[in-house]
């Protein structure tokens, strides 16, 4: 899946736009590919979740869509194991 021309004008403005510095805010803004290039996949996201709730943040904040493949599977057990584990908002 390729970003759409609104995505890619909002990653430049990002990395144009000097941020303010922060160690109480980190944003992990993933991309359509994981670090292999394969596919981001649920699998993938358990572990994510998996690393930040081990690292103890205050909250997670998570901005996906998961409309798909919704049934009971290894996958999706591990992302609600994931969030289980650290207090967790969904949007």
């Amino acid at each position: 899946m390729c970003a759409t021309p609104v995505e890619q004008a909002f990653d430049l403005l990002l990395q144009l736009s000097p941020l303010p510095v922060s160690n109480r805010v980190v944003v992990v803004d993933l991309g359509d590919t994981n670090a292999a290039g394969n596919p981001w996949t649920r699998a993938d996201t358990a572990r994510l979740l998996t690393i930040i709730a081990a690292a103890g943040p205050d909250v997670v904040a998570l901005d996906i869509v998961l409309s798909s493949n919704c049934d009971v599977n290894a996958d999706n057990a591990a992302i609600a194991a994931a969030i289980s584990h650290v207090p967790t908002t969904l949007g």
